[in-house]
C-alpha cells in the first residue's frame, strides 16, 4: 500500500470537516425569514358609549287628507303628485257659477229683509210715541211689535243665508292647509263630487317621523326629548340629527316591541317619506377602554391576544374583550396608552417575528 505524508492526510482531514460546516452556515443565512410589512394602531384609553340601530320608514311629520266641502263640478286643477306647495296655495277650483248665483240671490233678499225690518222698526217707534200721547190703544202698539219682531226674524235669517252663500263660494277654491308635497290627487277635471269626497293629500316634509320598534331591555336606555343620531342609505356615512319625541307601549297585550317616536328636522327638504332609516340611540357607557378592529384580535384556545410592536418585532399580548361595536370590539385588559397593535399582517405574525412598519393610525374618539 502506498502511504502518503502526514501532512496529506491532515490535510485530507480538515477539509473533510470544513466542507459542511461551512455549506450549512450559507444554507442558514440564505433561509433566514425576511420581516413582515405591516400596519399599527397606536391606542389610546376612551369613553365609548354602546350605541344600539333599530331601523324605521321616513314618514311625513303632519299629513293632511283635504276633501270637497261642497258638491260641485271641478273646473281646474293646478298641482298633481310630487309638486310643492305653499300653506294657503290654491289646489283646485270648483265651477264657480252656481255659487256665484245663490251669492247674488242671497245678497238681494239680504237687501229687502234690511228695508222691511227698517221699516217695521220706525212703525213700532212711532205707535209707541202715539200710545205715550194718548191717541192709541196698547193692542195697535203690540202688533207693530210683532211685526218688527218678525221683521228682525227675516233679517237675521238673510245675514245667516247670505254667509253660507258667501262661504259655498270660498269653497269653490280648495287650499292646501299646510306646506308640503302633494302625494296624491284623487279626482280630475270635470267631475262632480259631493262633500266629503277626497281630492288631494299633502304631506308636511319639513319634519318627518321615525317609528322604531325595541326590546323591553333597549327601551330602558331610551328617554323621551333624547338626542339620537340617524343614518340613510342613500346618503352614506351622513349623520342626521333627530330626537325621541314619544315612547309607547306594544300594541299587543302579550307583549312585542315598544314604539318609539323620533323626529327629525328636514328643512331643505332632502329626505323623503318612504325612506329606510338607521336610529342609533345612546346605551351604556363603557368608560376608559381600547377600541381596536375585530379582525385584530386572534383567538386561540378560548383565549384572545394581539399582536403588539415593540423594538421592531412583534409580541403576542393576551387581553380581555368588553363590548362589541360590530366591526369594533373593545379591550378593557391586556393593553397600555400608546401601544401599538397590529392591525394588518397579523395572520403572518408568530413571537418574535421582525417586522416593518408601513403605516400607523392613531386611534380616534368615536
Amino acid at each position: 500500500m502506498k502511504r502518503y505524508p502526514r501532512c496529506i492526510y491532515l490535510l485530507i482531514l480538515y477539509l473533510s470537516f470544513s466542507w459542511p460546516l461551512s455549506g450549512c452556515k450559507q444554507k442558514t443565512a440564505e433561509e433566514a425569514p425576511s420581516p413582515v410589512e405591516v400596519e399599527l394602531l397606536r391606542v389610546h384609553p376612551q369613553d365609548i358609549s354602546e350605541h344600539f340601530a333599530v331601523g324605521g320608514l321616513l314618514k311625513a311629520g303632519e299629513t293632511s287628507i283635504i276633501t270637497a266641502e261642497i258638491n260641485g263640478a271641478i273646473r281646474k286643477e293646478f298641482y298633481r303628485a310630487g309638486d310643492r306647495v305653499e300653506k294657503g296655495d290654491v289646489l283646485l277650483e270648483f265651477d264657480p257659477e252656481p255659487f256665484s248665483l245663490n251669492l247674488d240671490a242671497a245678497d238681494a233678499n239680504l237687501e229687502k229683509a234690511e228695508v222691511r225690518f227698517s221699516n217695521r222698526r220706525k212703525e213700532y217707534n212711532r205707535r209707541r210715541q202715539l200710545l205715550k200721547e194718548g191717541f192709541i190703544s196698547t193692542e195697535e202698539v203690540d202688533q207693530a211689535e210683532r211685526l218688527f219682531q218678525s221683521a228682525k226674524a227675516d233679517l237675521d235669517a238673510a245675514k245667516a243665508n247670505r254667509q253660507q252663500a258667501a262661504r259655498e263660494m270660498r269653497k269653490t277654491e280648495v287650499r292646501s292647509p299646510l306646506p308640503g308635497i302633494v302625494v296624491s290627487r284623487y279626482r280630475e277635471v270635470g267631475e262632480q263630487v259631493p262633500p266629503g269626497t277626497p281630492l288631494f293629500k299633502v304631506d308636511d316634509i319639513r319634519h318627518l317621523r321615525i317609528i322604531a320598534g325595541v326590546s323591553e331591555e333597549q327601551v330602558l336606555q331610551i328617554k323621551e326629548k333624547q338626542p339620537v343620531t340617524v343614518r340613510i342609505d342613500p346618503f352614506g356615512k351622513k349623520i342626521f340629527s333627530g330626537r325621541v319625541t314619544r315612547i309607547s307601549v306594544p300594541a299587543s297585550e302579550q307583549g312585542g316591541t315598544f314604539p318609539v317616536e323620533v323626529d327629525l328636522a328636514n328643512p331643505q327638504g332632502l329626505l323623503k317619506p318612504g325612506m329606510v332609516a338607521q336610529v342609533l340611540f345612546p346605551g351604556r357607557m363603557h368608560r376608559g377602554v381600547f377600541l381596536i378592529p375585530r379582525n385584530a384580535v386572534v383567538k386561540e384556545l378560548g383565549r384572545s391576544r394581539v399582536w403588539r410592536v415593540h423594538n421592531g418585532r412583534a409580541a403576542g399580548i393576551p387581553v380581555t374583550l368588553g363590548a362589541d361595536f360590530g366591526f369594533e370590539v373593545a379591550v378593557t385588559k391586556g393593553l397600555a396608552p400608546g401601544d401599538q397593535v397590529v392591525v394588518i399582517g397579523q395572520d403572518k405574525l408568530t413571537e418574535g417575528t421582525a417586522v416593518t412598519i408601513r403605516k400607523i393610525d392613531e386611534e380616534t374618539d368615536r
